[in-house]
């Protein structure tokens, strides 16, 4: 009951925050580009949890993404168990078309895995080089894949082999709600279709629709905000089929900066609300993470993007992901 409460809360929270955002936005932006990120936590990557989209349309591009997360947690509360040890690597290749001034679509294709990895020993050495706690990575082996999630006595999801597998496809129309010389604003839906296998953790085998709204705001020469503010309908699917929420709410907001010539720098940070109802497991609650890195638009517009995308709200989400991603764009210039 507290935390149904809580998760009320959450949303109510979530709601006053779009609608500030979408009011903020529509008050007065340059383009900026969004870190292409989302929460990577394994047993929740197979929902159709909304990767950032552009404020500004008009444009064709193809990017190829890659989110390589690690994740060592282990917890337990008096009706839970859970115990997650893995690494995955989430590629990603999206297509944006203009269809007009107005309307634009964008193609998602996704391609994960998830195993035991290779970056336990270089982040546990990064962490005693700092001073760093290790959190739960000194209980658990290295390069070993465990991930086990009980409940009630049952046991909800088991998986110790590696996998690979096509993730669910995403198809997205976008509608410039507005436009001007300093701000932005579109809306977007969206749908993934299950083409994904929940057994692998890769989909959750159930359309999932998503509402946004995004935004990005011009504050000078070379600092621009973005946002966005979304809502999902999680259809009834084999992963976590008893467990999820049908309604989750999520949000983006960034900042941009043009440093040097064509580098710009920039800070992201995503939220969403918890997507396994009433758990009082943090890595299945409401997740806050925060990414960081720059980007570089070279004059045949190629774009290349390298980011660190951090847990701020501990324990909620992976402890590390990495993001590089590369996008050739037409007709928009920076």
């Amino acid at each position: 009951m507290l935390f149904a409460r809580r998760s009320s809360v959450f949303g109510k929270r979530s709601r006053q925050c779009c609608g500030i955002v979408v009011t903020a936005l529509l008050s007065v932006s340059a383009e900026a580009d969004p870190f292409l990120t989302r929460d990577q936590n394994p047993l929740l990557a197979g929902f159709g949890l909304p990767l950032p989209a552009p404020a500004e349309l008009g444009r064709d591009s193809v990017s190829a993404v890659l989110n390589w997360s690690s994740t060592a947690t282990i917890s337990t509360t008096a009706n839970e168990a859970l115990i997650v040890d893995n690494e995955s690597r989430e590629w990603r290749l999206l297509w944006e078309h203009a269809l007009s001034d107005r309307w634009s679509m964008r193609l998602q294709v996704p391609y994960r895995s998830t195993s035991g990895g290779n970056l336990d020993g270089f982040l546990e050495n990064w962490h005693h080089t700092f001073g760093l706690p290790n959190g739960d990575r000194d209980s658990l082996p290295r390069s070993q894949l465990h991930i086990r999630y009980v409940r009630d006595g049952k046991v909800v999801a088991d998986r110790s082999n590696d996998a690979s597998g096509w993730g669910d496809v995403v198809l997205e129309a976008g509608y410039q709600w507005f436009k001007g010389d300093r701000a932005n604003v579109s809306t977007w839906l969206n749908v993934e279709v299950p083409t994904g296998d929940a057994n692998t953790l890769n989909g959750n085998e159930a359309v999932d629709t998503t509402a946004s709204v995004a935004g990005n705001y011009k504050l000078g020469n070379r600092w621009t905000t973005y946002g966005e503010a979304s809502l999902t309908y999680l259809g009834h699917g084999d992963l976590l089929s008893n467990e999820h929420e049908r309604w989750v709410y999520s949000g983006t907001l960034g900042i941009e900066a043009r440093t040097w010539g064509a580098l710009s720098l920039g800070v992201q940070c995503d939220a969403h609300s918890a997507v396994v109802r009433a758990s009082g497991l943090k890595m299945l609650g409401d997740a806050v993470t925060l990414t960081f890195g720059g980007n570089y638009l070279s004059r045949s517009n190629w774009r290349t993007t390298l980011g660190i995308t951090e847990d701020i709200m501990v324990g909620a989400s992976p402890d590390v992901t990495f993001v590089f991603q590369v996008t050739k764009q037409w007709l928009g210039k920076r």
